[in-house]
């Protein structure tokens, strides 16, 4: 059983991110919940002392109670229930079954499925780069599927799709070298190499500044750790301290006049974009950005979006409960309160997407779910806690940074919320120690 949801898993993971594969998503999502129902029923009596469960099921209460009393457009909220959160239950029943099998049944070797499992979204990518930029070389018709678009088209994918879907393995990946040293995975530190520079190629390949940042830094940060944890049990540690300050201040040295140039342009471009009052372009969603002291137009990629970050929180404060709908409640909003504002839908900030779509009340929650999921893994095997860790931590940085709250990335993110759900139900339900886990499973 475990087996064959992680296969539907693999298919579900692949086509997640493809436009046209509704049938597929939905199949495997009600395939894997009706075969995690034994299992759920099997561990029934242990829902009550979990915390992952019972806060994704306030949420699920709370979206029906907004529903109910609070929605501003009960029409698309019908709709919004009736699809989105409709998928979101079966996706959280089939993970919470499958985590809990995947605690019960641990091994080294199904947490490196996993991690392949996650790879398919980088390479389908690099596949279909390699078959747009090739195509005339090819003996034989690329399938319009599997091309890159830029814009509108059939079968695009927006960059948002690739920071979800590949950002996981990078950190994932990252994470686990940076500790190699206290698990039992040193022998595959150049798989999660490759892992890391599959998804950096991606990211610079599709220019994605969202993910491009995202794994510099989480790269820097995991870099850092195993630096500090090879220096304290080096004995010639103080040797590369000379060598590291030399590279460091070398590379500050080359960039220092541009990040100035920039610095001086972004504090004046500030200066408009922060006013949000008198300079009011940002409502028009194809409107040129204004021009600052010198006359220079502002940078359009930071204009808007820190514009309509200013202007999503203020109607956060305004309407603190929400407009109801995961999905264009910022440009339901601006339109109720800038009546003026054209073709505005969201906010581009994930999380404060969801806020204005389900308030404070819905934004805390999902807080929560995710929190508990991360702390609530923590007794689990090494592997399979950062491998839930990661996903859960990375899709919260992606939401943070990103246009997140639509349909396809809440699923994802619920069903995580749920895999995490199944983990921490299983170590309450297991009564032996999670070690003799770990001992037994590997023999599978």
């Amino acid at each position: 059983m475990l087996n064959f949801q992680i296969f539907l898993f693999f298919i579900l993971i692949s086509v997640w991110a493809l436009p046209e594969t509704i049938l597929i998503r939905n199949t495997c999502l009600i395939l894997g919940a009706i075969f995690s129902l034994p299992t759920l029923i099997q561990y029934r009596k242990y829902f009550s002392f979990q915390s992952v469960t019972i806060s994704i099921f306030i949420l699920f209460i709370w979206v029906t109670l907004h529903l109910i009393f609070f929605g501003q457009d009960p029409d698309l909220q019908w709709r919004e229930y009736g699809s989105i959160w409709k998928r979101s239950v079966i996706g959280f029943i089939y993970a919470m079954g499958m985590g809990i099998l995947l605690l019960k049944y641990y091994s080294r070797t199904r947490v490196v499925i996993l991690c392949l499992i996650l790879s398919t979204p980088t390479v389908i990518f690099l596949i279909k780069y390699c078959f747009t930029i090739y195509e005339h070389d090819i003996y034989f018709r690329v399938p319009d599927f599997m091309k890159i678009y830029s814009g509108s088209a059939p079968y695009y994918i927006p960059k948002t799709a690739y920071s979800i879907f590949c950002f996981p393995l990078l950190f994932f990946s990252s994470k686990i070298i940076s500790k190699y040293r206290d698990n039992n995975f040193f022998n595959l530190i150049p798989f999660f190499i490759l892992s890391i520079s599959i998804v950096l190629v991606a990211f610079y390949l599709d220019k994605n500044l969202t993910g491009i940042v995202l794994s510099l830094s989480t790269s820097i940060y995991f870099l850092a750790i195993f630096i500090n944890s090879y220096y304290r049990k080096n004995p010639n540690k103080y040797f590369y301290l000379p060598l590291f300050a030399i590279i460091f201040f070398m590379a500050a040295a080359n960039f220092l006049p541009q990040t100035q140039i920039f610095l001086d342009k972004f504090a004046k471009d500030m200066v408009v974009t922060t006013n949000i009052s008198a300079f009011q372009d940002w409502k028009l969603l194809n409107a040129p950005p204004p021009k600052n002291e010198e006359g220079i137009r502002v940078n359009d990629k930071y204009y808007k979006r820190i514009t309509w970050a200013l202007s999503g929180v203020k109607l956060t404060l305004i309407e603190p409960l929400g407009y109801g709908l995961v999905e264009g409640s910022y440009g339901k909003l601006a339109k109720k309160y800038w009546p003026d504002s054209v073709g505005l839908t969201q906010s581009h900030l994930g999380w404060l997407d969801f806020a204005l779509g389900l308030g404070f009340p819905g934004l805390f929650i999902i807080w929560l779910s995710i929190y508990c999921g991360v702390i609530g893994v923590g007794d689990a095997p090494y592997g399979l806690k950062v491998f839930i860790q990661s996903v859960l931590v990375s899709n919260f940085l992606v939401w943070t940074f990103s246009e997140t709250s639509q349909r396809v990335y809440l699923d994802c993110l619920i069903f995580y919320i749920g895999m995490a759900a199944g983990v921490s139900l299983a170590l309450r339900g297991l009564r032996k120690p999670v070690n003799n886990i770990s001992a037994s499973a590997e023999k599978i």
